[in-house]
């Protein structure tokens, strides 16, 4: 009978120690999934977009010409990121081309949420899933902080962040950094980029 009473009690912190298992494992499980896509519903807006529309006219990329990104853009600490809207093509102004950029940038040859051509290039920039990357992919196979593109010895060098699923560089995974050469394509999860120097 004393065997009995003791395992009555023992089974309620033991399965409370289950269920605390099965609740931090679920938490693990949510916080790893990708931000979802901010798309309100008819007539209604999201936080995100509200926040993109309240910047200040002067500080977007409308209108500004490739030399002077860097002090725009500003992408020192502290400062804000491209929003999802400046990196639409429609959103740079019409003398930015293809053919027309001055300077480094990135060419986008395919992605899953970038619907911009080109990135240009003026400081270091972080390409991630994060909303603190200057460059947000929206991508299930890309970490927060994926990569990194920083200036080195006269033109740019790409760094793999320590991502889970790679950086691919020469669709080879990347191990180090590596300086790039005009042309040089590079893969992060489903977006492919291509380096020019301008």
């Amino acid at each position: 009978m004393g065997n009995e009473s003791l395992l009555y009690f023992l089974k309620f912190p033991l399965l409370g120690l289950v269920y605390l298992f099965v609740l931090s494992a679920l938490w693990v499980i949510v916080r790893s999934l990708p931000e979802p896509t901010a798309k309100g519903k008819k007539g209604e807006r999201s936080g995100e977009s509200q926040e993109e529309e309240a910047l200040n006219p002067s500080t977007t990329l409308s209108g500004v010409q490739p030399a002077s990104l860097n002090s725009t853009l500003g992408f020192g600490e502290g400062q804000r990121q491209l929003t999802q809207e400046e990196l639409t093509l429609s959103s740079l102004p019409t003398a930015v081309g293809l053919e027309s950029v001055n300077g480094p940038y990135l060419e986008v040859v395919a992605s899953s949420n970038l619907t911009a051509k080109i990135i240009p290039l003026t400081q270091e920039i972080v390409l991630g899933r994060s909303k603190d990357c200057h460059v947000r992919l929206q991508d299930a196979f890309v970490s927060s902080a994926h990569a990194t593109i920083y200036p080195a010895n006269g033109g740019y060098a790409l760094e793999d962040l320590g991502s889970r699923n790679g950086t691919f560089y020469r669709e080879v995974p990347l191990q180090e950094p590596v300086l790039l050469q005009e042309g040089d394509i590079f893969s992060i999860g489903d977006n492919v980029f291509r380096y020019r120097q301008g």
